[in-house]
């Protein structure tokens, strides 16, 4: 709940937070937190999302979070991906900016999540929701070839997915008889397929999205590997 409130900018209420009273709460946390890796994390969404916090914060938080050298110079490598650690240094095009004395974020936070765990829409489901209305912008992302025609047949061919296990029991097979369940429901697509490739690495919250989006439009992801929080953390720390 407070990583999903560090990220969107609002509580579970819909309300912004007061930035100093987050801070109280995340330095709590961070003392009461018995995995090293766990307290990493929370306070490097803390930092990424505020593009920083103050330097009176920062000492208080870094002896509260307890990390080791390795740990710290993992965090401090976020200066090479454009996040300031302490407010005010280096460049301010990631991340987000405190405006008074709340909590205030670029993340949008879904307002129809079903749980309040997971209110938090990466960017991708921008991206995917454009591209299913048809309004994704050629001059941000080019094609490469030509655009098929609105109404031809790539644009307006149908398709057909079944959810649900392709294992096939016949009459032969030992679960026929006591593993028969209902037939899966069929998703019917229209539109063209669309093919979205990241480079990098792919997180759980895009394959959340990419999921999502597929109830509409058939969408075929993938990526140059999936990570983790773990795995990101470690790539973190080989930056040089």
């Amino acid at each position: 709940e407070l990583e999903q409130t560090l990220a969107t900018g609002k509580n579970d209420e819909g309300r912004a937070p007061r930035l100093a009273d987050l801070i109280s709460e995340v330095e709590t946390a961070l003392q009461n937190i018995p995995s090293s890796m766990m307290r990493l994390r929370l306070l490097a969404i803390l930092i990424t999302s505020q593009n920083g916090v103050r330097d009176l914060d920062k000492d208080r938080l870094f002896v509260a979070a307890r990390l080791s050298d390795a740990e710290r110079r993992a965090l401090m490598n976020l200066q090479k991906l454009g996040v300031s650690i302490v407010q005010g240094q280096g460049n301010n095009t990631m991340g987000s900016i405190i405006m008074g004395k709340r909590l205030v974020s670029r993340a949008v936070a879904e307002s129809d999540s079903e749980y309040s765990s997971s209110r938090y829409a990466c960017e991708l489901k921008n991206i995917l929701n454009d591209m299913v209305k048809g309004t994704l912008s050629i001059d941000t992302y080019p094609s490469v070839l030509p655009l098929p025609e609105a109404g031809t047949g790539a644009v307006a061919s149908a398709r057909t997915r079944v959810s649900g296990s392709v294992r096939k029991g016949g009459a032969s097979s030992k679960w026929s008889r006591s593993t028969e369940r209902p037939k899966s429901k069929a998703a019917s697509y229209s539109g063209a397929r669309q093919i979205v490739f990241v480079v990098g690495g792919m997180c759980y919250s895009e394959l959340r999205a990419l999921n999502e989006a597929s109830k509409e439009t058939e969408f075929v992801g993938g990526s140059t590997r999936f990570i983790n929080p773990t795995n990101f953390i470690q790539d973190l720390s080989m930056l040089s």
